[in-house]
């Protein structure tokens, strides 16, 4: 034994020994969910089982080491041990760590999305609606309720299981605002987005974060719509306006989820909307060194040199020659400097009548709208709107059949009968 450092020296009468000596010294400063996860080792690198009880004992009414366990048991997926630390530990359930700031374990559960580790937690007991204070990997969340965890992470069976569990689906993160339908919209998670409706999820509930980009400027919060517009998830938007989420919701500064769609040139979620009858000439006013901005979504389908995005808003009659009032500029001279050489012609034959051909996702191919097919449509479409109910609804309905029966080039027609109809209607 001669020659062996004091920490790994057997000790010949434990009752008398310090049990800081009974580890290695890295053990020794580290954590305590670091230290239970040590091996007690003599000096050849053999396990001493006497002092490893004796370590055991030290640590057994530790909730924070504890607590490590059952961490560690749910990233293994070990229900059998789990069950029976909950079973003999049952405050662990509302245990939190890192001074009772952090995570609870359905939590940490949610966000490794460990699907039986979450049943058997909320058969336990687990509460479902409590927040968290931070995650861990410096993931800071502040005031996270599981399922919220769980969508930020894009866990989305997990999210389906707490919800189904009773989770309350209007929870939302403090000061961001960001509900479970904003995450789950904004990550396409279409069967959690249907599943968060059908529980009552309010489908135009308005946001506070704020961001900054080279494409929309300083801008921030929005409903489900504008999450959804913002990360081109054609599906979860299709959805949400099914359900009767607002086309046209906007802040203060009245940008629409069509603005946000356009700026990112997601086309598939442009032509969601512009079926569904959102207006394709709203201006935003937007503060702008010391002044305000108009820009229309064709303005920003053209400043960020989006050619498609364009040609869709063209195609359901966004106006060519509206002028945004800060620059006194038409989209057309915008399109100038836009650096997409083809933007400045899509645009010139709009301003002529002759808008160009656009590949339409929802149908999968291309779509043309004529002046001339239109005001042969037009009394036909209008007769149509007047027997159906007005909402976005509705709307996507008739303009699914209208699809499927008479051909995809109807879409256009119907929306812009359908914005000639409401505006006669409301005055």
């Amino acid at each position: 034994m001669q020659g062996h450092p004091p920490f790994s020296r057997p000790c010949m009468n434990p009752e008398a020994s310090s049990l800081s000596t009974l580890v290695t010294p890295h053990a020794a400063l580290a954590t305590p969910e670091r230290q239970l996860a040590v091996l007690v080792q003599d000096a050849a690198g053999f396990v001493n089982r006497g002092l490893a009880i004796l370590w055991r004992d030290r640590v057994a009414g530790d909730l924070a080491v504890q607590y490590a366990e059952a961490c560690a048991l749910i990233e293994r997926n070990e229900l059998a041990p789990l069950a029976r630390l909950l079973r003999d530990e049952p405050e662990l359930l509302e245990y939190r760590s890192d001074d009772d700031e952090g995570p609870q374990l359905l939590h940490f559960a949610a966000r490794r999305a460990s699907l039986a580790a979450l049943g058997l937690l909320v058969e336990q007991g687990a509460p479902l609606d409590s927040p968290s204070g931070h995650l861990r990997e410096g993931v800071f969340f502040p005031g996270a309720t599981p399922l919220l965890v769980a969508c930020e992470a894009g866990c989305e069976d997990a999210a389906l299981s707490l919800l189904t569990a009773g989770a309350d689906p209007n929870a939302s993160l403090p000061g961001r605002r960001e509900s479970a339908l904003h995450l789950a919209a904004g990550q396409g998670m279409t069967a959690l987005v249907e599943a968060l409706i059908a529980a009552g999820a309010d489908v135009d509930a308005m946001s506070g974060w704020h961001s900054f980009d080279d494409q929309l400027g300083a801008f921030g919060g929005g409903s489900p719509l504008h999450a959804a517009a913002l990360s081109n998830c054609a599906a979860t938007a299709f959805l949400l306006l099914k359900a009767g989420a607002t086309r046209d919701a906007a802040g203060a500064d009245l940008r629409t989820p069509l603005h946000y769609a356009a700026a990112r040139g997601a086309v598939g979620v442009l032509e969601v909307l512009l079926a569904a009858g959102a207006e394709p000439d709203a201006q935003e006013v937007c503060a702008f060194e010391g002044g305000t901005t108009g820009l229309s979504a064709l303005h920003y389908a053209v400043v960020n040199g989006h050619l498609e995005a364009a040609a869709m808003l063209l195609c359901y009659g966004a106006n060519p020659a509206l002028i945004e009032p800060a620059s006194g500029e038409s989209a057309l001279e915008m399109a100038l400097r836009s650096g997409n050489p083809l933007l400045p012609g899509v645009l010139q034959r709009a301003l002529q009548g002759q808008p160009d051909a656009v590949y339409g996702p929802l149908d999968e191919q291309l779509v043309r709208c004529s002046p001339d097919d239109y005001a042969e449509q037009r009394d036909f479409l209008e007769n149509l709107l007047v027997e159906s109910p007005f909402s976005n609804r509705s709307l996507l309905v008739l303009s699914d059949w209208l699809a499927e029966t008479l051909g995809p080039e109807n879409r256009p027609h119907l929306a812009r009968a359908y914005r000639e109809w409401a505006g006669r209607s409301q005055t």
